[in-house]
């Protein structure tokens, strides 16, 4: 179980500066999308994660609705990014050198993890109809 094996460290890390990183190699191992939480539409980025084929939202803590996320997070946009888009804005070449190695090691578990909790074994790709609460808050 890979709740185990994510320490303190991994959780600072992923949650104050660095989830675009894991949400990227998370982006890898399992296809899913990679959404940020703003502050405004095209504001401020606060937090990066891939949305499972549920609807759910999968980050270094885990398994977690939508509505949840927006209130930890304190945000009330959500949109879509690439991989491409947040290497264009620069946020890739950021990272420390501890991070990419551990989100690298990290991702696979943290999906397999995801799908298993989700029943979503094998599933890589996200349904046609999107979840109703992320649907009103992307930008059209």
């Amino acid at each position: 179980m890979i709740r185990n094996r994510i320490t303190r460290a991994d959780i600072v890390t992923f949650t104050r500066g660095d989830c675009h990183i894991l949400a990227c190699e998370m982006h890898g191992a399992s296809g899913w999308p990679i959404y940020v939480l703003s502050e405004r539409t095209f504001g401020t980025a606060r937090h990066f994660f891939v949305m499972a084929p549920t609807g759910h939202a999968v980050d270094v803590e885990g398994v977690h609705t939508i509505s949840g996320m927006k209130e930890q997070w304190v945000c009330e946009f959500i949109r879509e990014m690439t991989v491409e888009k947040i290497r264009r804005l620069g946020w890739g070449e950021k990272a420390h050198a501890w991070a990419s190695p551990r989100a690298e090691e990290l991702a696979p578990h943290i999906v397999a993890e995801a799908q298993h909790s989700l029943g979503l074994v094998g599933i890589r790709a996200v349904p046609a109809i999107r979840d109703p609460i992320v649907a009103t808050c992307l930008p059209s």
